[in-house]
């Protein structure tokens, strides 16, 4: 379907009446003119005729627009909106399967593959560093982005020699002002006691001159630190409850900020987030942090985890509820608020400015949507205001774009056949919300969107 959603309907079925037409008269100049007289009265009954004439010869033109609009036959779409023209801006996307970038407007005009880099390797969708001059993909590629676009791609030294061999990489994020790259890996431990010994999840720090990385120590999730040369980590209970790399969910203990070299600070633990959210103590659960862009804020989630079915155990039947809580928390730990009804199970977004967080929600049965959160209503315990977007039936998110100025969203997902994409798995192109207004817009594009680069008259 067309990015617009449907065609302009036809007008009521049948056949124009045949009107006699009058035979044509002669030009007014050579029109043979009648002896006038006028008086008060003739001039009045004149004015009186004229003006009743003006009334009717409104009615109608009124009545023939009427009748010429057109009306939509039942079953029939309504005719098409004016179309979405947004040119503000440049979206960078990667096209599947050639896994070559491309450039093109917000709303789809002026698409073209980029001509200074090669194919990037893998399927999945790079990460924009926040001042939008990286892009960085799971198998180690790094593109440097100009204004214009995708400029150059290079190999990240260390983190693409890891994912080459045995080890693995997840949850990449940019730091200290995009001068590093935070991931999570899986690496071999042999320097501990015996029971450590083997595979754990690890948290790394790569520069993006490629120059040497460092491990930061066990981790069960990371972020990069903007403000700094590390990252925010969920830190497991203890190094026999670390994460393995076949079994990457432990209970976690704390959401810590480290860098190397240096002593860990802690930021909050879990304890203390299963007092504030009312959960029974000693429950298990997942934490993960995101940095507001200037690392001033993290939005903190922890989520129940659920034991696996004994052994023997019916699994057929449907999957236990998912329960996550939500908390804006200050990077020193203090100003801790839980957010209420805050829509989970997709990607997280903070605003340019940091005065807003939005993440999007997908799922079988039910439309997707996007959500948008003020961190200053949320302290005052407000929620968020979600958008639905129209005819989306996705089973994942898998892409959250805030515009440089932070008045749109990109949306992105894994969808359906009953999904308003070109295909049916990785979403060919994407969603646009303007919040000002809510209005949605798909638009129809031969990849899947990764960094939206500033425009004419927005900041970077």
């Amino acid at each position: 379907m067309d990015q617009e959603g449907g065609k302009t309907a036809p007008g009521r079925s049948g056949q124009a009446s045949q009107v006699k037409r009058p035979a044509p008269r002669p030009f007014p100049a050579i029109d043979p003119e009648p002896a006038h007289r006028y008086t008060w009265r003739t001039a009045r009954r004149a004015g009186m005729a004229l003006a009743a004439l003006a009334v009717a010869a409104g009615a109608v033109v009124l009545g023939t627009r009427l009748a010429q609009a057109p009306v939509p036959a039942p079953g029939r779409p309504a005719p098409a909106a004016a179309p979405f023209a947004d040119g503000d801006g440049i979206i960078v996307f990667e096209q599947q399967p050639s896994g070559l970038l491309g450039t093109a407007r917000p709303d789809g005009r002026g698409q073209a593959l980029s001509k200074a880099t090669g194919a990037l390797q893998g399927n999945d969708i790079p990460i924009a560093s926040p001042d939008r001059r990286y892009l960085l993909n799971a198998e180690g590629q790094l593109v440097t982005l100009s204004a214009a676009g995708p400029a150059a791609v290079a190999g990240l030294g260390q983190l693409q020699s890891a994912v080459s061999g045995a080890a693995y990489s997840a949850n990449l994020s940019f730091a200290d002002g995009s001068r590093s790259v935070a991931a999570l890996q899986c690496d071999t431990i042999t320097n501990g006691p015996p029971s450590d010994d083997g595979q754990k999840w690890i948290a790394h720090l790569y520069p993006t001159s490629g120059a040497a990385g460092a491990p930061l120590g066990l981790a069960t999730s990371v972020a990069g630190d903007p403000a700094a040369p590390g990252a925010v980590v969920a830190v497991p209970v203890s190094t026999a409850a670390a994460p393995s790399c076949e079994s990457p969910t432990p209970a976690d203990s704390a959401i810590e900020l480290i860098a190397a070299g240096q002593p860990a600070r802690v930021v909050v633990t879990a304890v203390t987030l299963l007092r504030a959210a009312g959960w029974k103590p000693g429950t298990p659960v997942d934490l993960s942090a995101i940095p507001s862009p200037d690392g001033s804020r993290l939005v903190v989630t922890m989520e129940r985890k659920v034991p696996p079915p004994p052994a023997g155990a019916d699994t057929t039947g449907p999957l236990p509820p998912t329960l996550t809580a939500w908390f804006l928390v200050a990077r020193s730990g203090a100003a801790l608020s839980q957010v209420p009804a805050f829509p989970s199970g997709g990607q997280v977004a903070w605003s340019p400015d940091g005065t807003r967080v939005a993440t999007c929600s997908a799922g079988n049965g039910k439309l997707s949507s996007v959500s948008v959160l003020d961190v200053s209503a949320a302290a005052a315990g407000g929620t968020a205001r979600t958008i639905t977007l129209p005819g989306r039936h996705d089973v994942v998110c898998a892409q959250l774009l805030w515009s440089p100025d932070g008045t749109q969203l990109i949306y992105s997902a894994v969808a359906t056949t009953n999904g308003l994409t070109e295909a049916a798995n990785l979403q060919h192109g994407w969603t646009v919300t303007d919040l000002r207004t809510g209005a949605v817009h798909d638009v129809a594009a031969p990849g899947q969107p990764a960094a939206w680069l500033p425009g004419r008259g927005q900041a970077a």
